[in-house]
């Protein structure tokens, strides 16, 4: 029983640390991917966070999406696709909007947020087009909007301590005995 016991507590400790890297992991990417103002794609797919209501209801204000590299020629009328905007008020940031023309022989874009009531002012090229909208990233969003405050980091940061804490409590109840157990018997 207790060689079962051992087993199990080894696989809880190797899940927790596995959980723990792969968040870690998915932090680094989107700190670097921010930093960078241009997405980071891994297997020709990035994650991009969108900030506005422009496109609700298909993508709701401050959500992580996932994005397809694509180019200019695998866009189809109604696809929603992220590209380079060339609005001076978005200063050439990344924006994610709906196709609804097509220019040419894919040579440039029309586009226009589902919320918004008019196309956006400017066409978007061809060499601007970024990716194809996949879908939304649900626990990716949910630990986004979590984090986006400092209560929420903090919070984040005290759950993975908690975890990491049970994942070792044994050892720790063992070395604090141990340790303070002897301190305890000399002194009487």
């Amino acid at each position: 029983m207790k060689k079962r016991s051992g087993v199990l507590r080894s696989i809880l400790k190797i899940t927790v640390y596995a959980v723990c890297a792969v968040l870690t992991a998915l932090v680094v990417f989107i700190m670097i991917t921010n930093a960078q103002k241009k997405p980071t794609f891994i297997f020709g797919h990035t994650a991009l966070w969108v900030m506005t209501p422009s496109m609700e209801p298909e993508i709701p204000e401050k959500s992580y999406i996932l994005v397809k590299k694509a180019a200019a020629e695998d866009v189809r009328l109604n696809d929603v696709i992220s590209f380079y905007s060339k609005d001076p008020a978005l200063g050439g940031a990344l924006n994610t909007h709906r196709v609804v023309e097509i220019v040419g022989d894919h040579e440039g874009f029309v586009t226009k947020g589902d919320k918004n009531s008019s196309v956006d002012r400017y066409t978007v090229k061809a060499e601007d087009v970024c990716g194809i909208y996949v879908g939304k990233l649900f626990l990716l969003t949910a630990i986004g909007r979590l984090t986006s405050t400092w209560a929420g980091a903090v919070i984040v940061l005290l759950v993975v301590a908690a975890i990491v804490f049970a994942a070792h409590f044994k050892e720790i109840s063992a070395y604090v005995k141990k340790r303070f157990g002897k301190n305890k018997t000399k002194k009487r």
